[in-house]
């Protein structure tokens, strides 16, 4: 289930990026 938790890291940082 880590591919889970890195998948919402990379969507936090596109939203920052985003942002």
């Amino acid at each position: 289930m880590t591919h889970i938790v890195r998948f919402i890291g990379l969507l936090l940082l596109n939203a920052s990026s985003l942002r």
